[in-house]
């Protein structure tokens, strides 16, 4: 199995990338004694852009 990762300087991230990312299936499910126990994981576009891309970051 080939996996691929591409990186960019988050200033050059666009919306559309955000939301590209946030149809992902492949977040997982929440785990026991956590919010929804068997429920798949979904992060949307702008809980990510918050999370992991705030504006203080110079993440990659």
């Amino acid at each position: 199995m080939l996996v691929h990762f591409d990186t960019f300087p988050c200033a050059e991230v666009t919306d559309a990338m955000l939301v590209e990312a946030a149809n992902s299936d492949n977040y997982g499910i929440w785990g026991p004694g956590s919010y929804s126990p068997g429920m798949p994981m979904k992060l949307n576009a702008r809980s990510l852009q918050e999370w992991y891309l705030p504006e203080s970051s110079n993440s990659l």
